[in-house]
């Protein structure tokens, strides 16, 4: 199939206000509860003003023999999805500032975005799946199920510098950090669609998923 790149830029994902309060451990009705969601009407703004969604995708072959179960020359589906270098210095700020609430909040709803956006983004995967007539059978997401080092590679392969802005430090820690990188395993059966987080091969306790 090669490694056409594919791009997706835009798209403005919906969050909910009670979802992120919850995720905080605010308990509705209470004054703690109240002050948290005025603050969020008023960071929730700000955040969507530095959104800069995008994602690319591209068919590539595994480079090595680090994941076991998809050895060398393996034909798989190499994704990074970004929100952009501007949306993390919205909770920087704030935390400058003093205004650590604040700055919790901003991060936490960051993460609610980045989690809806890929969504977004899934959509389309599942179209690039029905036209090359594959289907997903896992996805690979680093440490848990591949190395770090793969997402240096998966960058590579997309150009992600260039066409997302996103870098790689030397501990191949994406940069900006709300992005995310994953390689889905292809399958035969296009009805496979495999797309969403396994917590059945997930040991973490901090999931963001659960």
């Amino acid at each position: 199939m090669g490694n056409d790149i594919k791009l997706w830029r835009g798209g403005i994902p919906a969050i909910s206000k009670e979802k992120v309060l919850e995720e905080m451990h605010f308990m509705a009705g209470t004054e703690h509860y109240l002050q948290a969601s005025a603050d969020y009407d008023e960071v929730l703004p700000v955040l969507y003003s530095s959104l800069r969604p995008a994602a690319a995708a591209a068919f590539c072959r595994m480079p090595d023999n680090c994941v076991p179960s998809l050895p060398i020359g393996t034909e798989v589906l190499g994704t990074v999805i970004t929100l952009g270098s501007e949306i993390q210095s919205v909770a920087d700020k704030f935390f400058i500032r003093g205004e650590y609430s604040k700055g919790l909040l901003a991060n936490t709803a960051a993460d609610q975005l980045l989690f809806e956006y890929e969504k977004e983004v899934f959509d389309k995967l599942k179209q690039e799946c029905v036209r090359h007539k594959v289907g997903v059978r896992r996805r690979y997401e680093a440490p848990e199920q591949m190395p770090v080092s793969i997402q240096s590679y998966i960058c590579h392969v997309l150009d992600a510098t260039r066409n997302l802005g996103v870098r790689i430090n030397r501990g191949n820690v994406l940069d900006p950090v709300k992005t995310l990188c994953f390689v889905f395993e292809l399958s035969d059966d296009p009805r496979e669609i495999a797309l969403s987080h396994d917590c059945s091969n997930c040991e973490r306790e901090d999931c963001e998923y659960a």
